[in-house]
């Protein structure tokens, strides 16, 4: 949803990168025309070289199927972008914060970005690859070690810098500056919903793409009782932090792995 963005790039980037996970085979050339734009023109403007004029803004509105409340608030933000009169800009803000109905705006939103650090499977990924040897981490590194569009990558790099997990060195690589991250969750989420369903899903493509020696595979079908269910669950929080301090004194790391201990009812459970 636009109101999500304080920035029509991002929105735009996000709404790309939703196509693209949606359909692997979509690309920036039929983005831009789903928006009625040239290639280059969208490339420009994704890439912050371009700046979108308002009365553009409404095509490109109407192309997103944007409904007039939403229309305005991206029309706003294109407004926005192209102000750079201070006075002018502070009054577009408060503008801004009105439609989102009182709602203080913020350099970023802060809460997407945590919310899209865990449901997108890439983000802890690119931040192991800083753990690699002999690996210096590029959009061009992420974009062909894991397979994703350039956009994706991109934003993904950018969201890592704004969530202060890593920062720029250079004018194309990137260096952590964050060593761990812990994810804490009370109860079911949406963004740990779609973490799970992401990463099990690349588990199930894995099985057919990759061979038995590439992957670490096990598995167990259990009768056990509530108490069981507990000690599983510690034995599974152990085995996990095995894991990390194994890696940790692995000094010759090559590639990236993910574990995921996911115990699930296969019966209707306790009567």
């Amino acid at each position: 949803m636009v109101f999500e963005f304080n920035n029509y790039r991002q929105f735009l980037r996000q709404e790309l990168i939703r196509r693209i996970q949606e359909n692997p085979r979509y690309s920036l050339r039929a983005f831009a025309r789903a928006l009625k734009l040239s290639h280059s023109t969208l490339s420009l403007l994704l890439s912050g070289k371009k700046s979108l004029s308002e009365s553009r803004a409404y095509t490109v509105a109407q192309c997103l199927s944007l409904n007039p409340e939403e229309t305005e608030y991206f029309t706003v933000l294109v407004r926005h972008d192209s102000t750079t009169h201070p006075l002018q800009k502070e009054q577009i803000q408060k503008e801004m914060s009105l439609r989102l109905k009182g709602k203080v705006l913020k350099t970023h939103d802060l809460h997407l970005d945590q919310f899209k650090l865990v449901s997108d499977w890439y983000y802890f990924a690119i931040l192991q690859l800083f753990n690699l040897k002999s690996v210096q981490v590029t959009k061009a590194v992420v974009t062909s070690r894991f397979g994703l569009h350039p956009i994706e990558a991109q934003e993904a790099l950018e969201r890592l810098v704004r969530l202060g997990l890593i920062q720029s060195k250079g004018k194309t690589a990137y260096r952590r500056i964050e060593s761990s991250v812990a994810v804490k969750a009370n109860g079911k989420t949406q963004s740990l919903t779609q973490f799970y369903q992401k990463h099990l899903k690349r588990a199930v493509d894995a099985v057919e793409l990759q061979t038995p020696e590439q992957r670490v595979a096990g598995w167990a079908t259990l009768a056990l009782s509530k108490k069981g269910v507990e000690q599983a669950r510690a034995l599974s929080y152990q085995y996990l932090k095995q894991l990390d301090e194994l890696a940790r004194a692995d000094s010759n790391k090559t590639s990236i792995y993910h574990f995921l201990v996911h115990g699930f009812l296969l019966d209707s459970g306790e009567k």
